[in-house]
């Protein structure tokens, strides 16, 4: 490797000799030649980590308005092939050192990726410019406030084909009935337990069996669900450190932990009226009929209960998300493939999930089910009719053009979060010793 970077030095020398040298590290791209096909294609690679038909629908009509160039995919898991214990960090790893080595493939899908990583190590291009340059997309369709969550310190690494929104539901008939207010728009996880402890109790009232705020969710998921909008508090992937040996987390742990033991939330499955709240991922504009209105019959859309000056609106998974490695020879031709999915042509591709990254697909998407819901053609799973009030559709909407919260938690500092916590809530650990698991493993993964 030393070799390697000596001779790039001289020729580098050699080449000021002659003309200006310009930038380092565009130099760098710019003496990689093209790989092309005996056709004269220019070959352009994409890494996943197993196959993906939205990706493969995609590539035979990408091929196909672009003939000029020859996507190759690359997938580490061949098409049937289960995930075996520890292949997925194999996986990871091998993409980190072909990263490191300027030698991974040009375009990177990173779901499940450490990005964050990448992007700090200037290993993945930014894309703010090529977007704005871009000629065949229109910024005024596109769902800016997805792109704009991605950005990293003004800079625009990834982009995805589609998104899932977590959204956070209430029982609006009862909570109109308890007469108790909620200011969703600021209320911490704090006041969230208050306002629950308040609704369970009115709802065991003139005899009536009690509810609970959530049913069906386990102690650690409620845990990192609080641990979402707070994950910067705990884990500095600048530092390459971490903190949840500390007294706020400990705090947390117990706050959960004594929600559970006095019936607030339970883990226990129940009937679907037995809740007052819930939260589930909609990956559709159906979603937002088809989960909610299973629950209640009055689903109100609220912003979920966040740390202060955190967003609590719905937050953003990415299926899906690409990236261009910084030193690749075809950065033109890459940028080509990842504006063709953010195209109609692609949006429109049965292969893909998630809402659309185009608004006016989930606009019209709404308008549809607005329709039918209007002739009383929109069935439930249970094979009732929808009741949805017109209302519901422009809230509907507002959802998903007002989502803003993207959290890039690592799903490793997770698996050991919900590897270690259950000993917590089981009992069979105080929330110190398990805290202190958690930071000595958070810790050495952080450094490896």
């Amino acid at each position: 490797m030393k070799n390697k970077w000596i001779e790039v030095a001289i020729s580098c020398v050699c080449l000021m000799m002659i003309t200006a040298c310009g930038t380092g590290g565009d130099r760098d791209n710019d003496k990689k030649e093209k790989s092309s096909t005996k056709e004269g294609k220019v070959i352009v690679t994409l890494s996943i980590s197993e196959p993906e038909p939205f990706y493969e629908a995609a590539e035979r009509k990408f091929e196909a308005k672009y003939p000029h160039i020859d996507l190759q995919i690359k997938s580490f898991k061949k098409p049937g092939e289960k995930w075996e214990a520890g292949e997925m960090d194999k996986y990871k790893k091998s993409i980190d050192v072909a990263m490191l080595a300027g030698t991974s493939a040009d375009l990177i899908e990173l779901s499940g990726l450490p990005a964050a990583k990448y992007v700090s190590k200037k290993l993945l291009l930014d894309l703010n410019e090529k977007l704005k340059q871009d000629q065949t997309l229109s910024q005024q369709d596109l769902q800016m406030n997805i792109v704009d969550a991605l950005k990293k310190d003004g800079g625009l690494y990834t982009l995805p084909a589609s998104f899932s929104l977590r959204t956070f539901v209430g029982d609006e008939a009862f909570l109109l009935q308890s007469g108790v207010t909620i200011d969703d728009e600021n209320w911490t996880w704090q006041q969230f337990e208050q306002t629950a402890r308040k609704l369970v109790e009115l709802s065991g009232q003139d005899g009536k069996e009690p509810r609970y705020a959530l049913t069906a969710q386990p102690a650690d998921l409620t845990l990192v669900e609080q641990l979402f909008d707070r994950y910067s508090q705990f884990v500095n992937r600048k530092n390459q450190t971490a903190s949840f040996d500390s007294p706020v987390f400990i705090d947390m742990m117990e706050q959960v932990q004594q929600m559970y033991k006095d019936k607030v939330i339970t883990d226990e499955s129940t009937t679907e009226s037995s809740q007052l709240f819930y939260s589930d991922i909609l990956a559709s504009a159906d979603d937002f009929i088809k989960i909610p209105y299973m629950y209640f019959s009055q689903p109100k859309f609220l912003q979920k209960p966040h740390a202060k000056g955190e967003t609590g609106k719905a937050r953003i998974i990415l299926p899906l998300e690409l990236g261009i490695q910084a030193k690749s020879a075809v950065k033109e031709e890459a940028w080509t493939f990842i504006a063709f999915l953010l195209s109609e042509d692609a949006q429109l591709l049965s292969e893909r999930d998630g809402f659309s990254m185009l608004r006016s697909l989930n606009d019209k998407k709404l308008e549809d089910m607005k329709a039918q819901v209007k002739k009383g053609a929109y069935k439930l799973a249970d094979g009732k009719v929808a009741q949805v009030a017109e209302k519901q559709f422009d809230q509907f909407k507002t959802v998903i053009n007002t989502a803003d919260n993207l959290q890039e938690l690592d799903a490793k500092v997770l698996s050991i979060i919900y590897t270690e916590a259950p000993f917590f809530f089981s009992g069979h650990k105080s929330a110190k010793e398990v805290a202190q698991l958690i930071q000595n493993r958070v810790n050495t993964y952080l450094k490896e």
